[in-house]
């Protein structure tokens, strides 16, 4: 498997993904935190997540353009393609 590029970030690279102690407020700042290091690094995040209560605070993670909300499992496979070639064009 080749290497991600580095727009790339794995959800389990996140610090609150992992940490059983992060919830809420805290998780979010603590990834939004997380996310405007890894932009300072150079890395471009972007968000597909198919949580219902994402809506509330993945704007103020992200900004406005860099997630997307799928609000049906199955459209996942789909979606996925057209979000890559979004993102690589």
């Amino acid at each position: 498997m080749p290497p991600l590029p580095r727009w790339i970030t794995p959800a389990w690279a996140r610090r609150s993904a992992i940490s059983p102690i992060c919830k809420g407020e805290y998780a979010i700042e603590d990834t939004r935190h997380a996310l405007i290091e890894a932009k300072m690094a150079g890395i471009h995040p972007f968000c597909i997540t198919i949580d219902r209560e994402a809506q509330e605070y993945m704007g103020h993670m992200f900004g406005e353009i860099n997630y997307t909300f799928i609000n049906d499992v199955r459209k996942l496979p789909l979606r996925v393609p057209e979000i890559y070639r979004l993102l690589t064009s």
